[in-house]
């Protein structure tokens, strides 16, 4: 339907060709597996609902077909969180302040982990690319 939808919002014909489909290339089965057998953490999934392009673009059904479609597909605990510790921040300083990087750097996260995550991997490269001017 994207041909329809694209037509509509440019306000112009839009012809959509199906040679590029990604059910047609070598990689088809592996995504569909992935598709099918990936647990959402339930952390994201109401974290998604939250987003101003989720609550816009969508109508009301739409938004609960989702969230009822991918909580069947949800997980309670982020395996991959469970498995951070303080001691894989290398670069975070014992002073380091969550809620001044957060401010400073105008962040929306939650919590702690998801700002010393980011400190890891953006921030203190920032910081040395200041440093080195």
């Amino acid at each position: 339907m994207w041909d329809k939808i694209l037509s509509e919002i440019l306000e112009t014909p839009i012809k959509m060709y199906n040679d590029n489909l990604s059910e047609n290339k070598s990689y088809a089965s592996l995504y569909k597996e992935f598709t099918n057998n990936y647990l959402v953490p339930i952390e994201y999934l109401n974290k998604i609902q939250t987003y101003d392009t989720f609550i816009r673009y969508n109508s009301i059904l739409e938004k609960e077909e989702y969230v009822k479609e991918h909580k069947l597909k949800s997980m309670e605990i982020d395996l991959f969180l469970e498995k951070i510790n303080d001691e894989m921040f290398t670069n975070i300083t014992e002073d380091f302040n969550h809620e001044s990087y957060k401010e400073i750097n105008s962040l929306e996260y939650c919590n702690c982990l998801d700002i010393k995550i980011h400190y890891e991997l953006v921030g203190f490269y920032k910081k040395l690319e200041y440093i080195k001017k």
